[in-house]
């Protein structure tokens, strides 16, 4: 039996549900969804790990955002 984790993008798939199905939300249950995708594989398989990641949301009237989102100001120490 294959161990199967799954990984969501949740900003992508929020976006992309959103736009497939012309609708405000575009929300998922991960979980489900995971369970459900296990469910179709072709070959015996067991959940056994779900992970959500998601991007920190852009601030009103700010367009660009750092290259990492934890990059601040130089301090003369690297960041950690």
């Amino acid at each position: 039996m294959d161990r199967v984790a799954v990984f969501f993008d949740y900003q992508n798939v929020a976006g992309w549900a959103k736009r497939c199905f012309n609708t405000n939300e575009g929300h998922i249950w991960p979980k489900k969804t995971a369970e459900f995708l296990v469910s179709r594989r072709q070959r015996p398989s067991e959940l056994v790990e779900t992970r959500v990641y998601r991007g920190r949301p852009t601030p009103p009237g700010r367009r660009f955002l750092p290259e990492r989102t934890t990059d601040r100001p130089p301090t003369g120490r690297p960041p950690v």
